[in-house]
């Protein structure tokens, strides 16, 4: 899921309607990057939850990733 979110993300920010020149954006393609952004970020804490507790470390991994 990460992979896929993050190339989703990457193809969509080389699309040419972004219009990252101009002084307007496509409000559009700002919402749909910013929603891919986050389904990256809800997997990555999904990933850190579930492996918290591996090796009695009692969710210090995620403690130190958000640090």
């Amino acid at each position: 899921m990460i992979y896929i979110s993050a190339i989703i993300r990457i193809v969509e920010c080389f699309l040419p309607q972004n219009d990252w020149c101009g002084d307007e954006g496509n409000f559009k393609l700002s919402m749909i990057r910013n929603a891919v952004f986050a389904v990256t970020g809800i997997g990555i804490i999904i990933l850190y939850a579930m492996s918290g507790n591996t090796g009695n470390l009692y969710r210090t991994r995620m403690v130190t990733a958000i640090i």
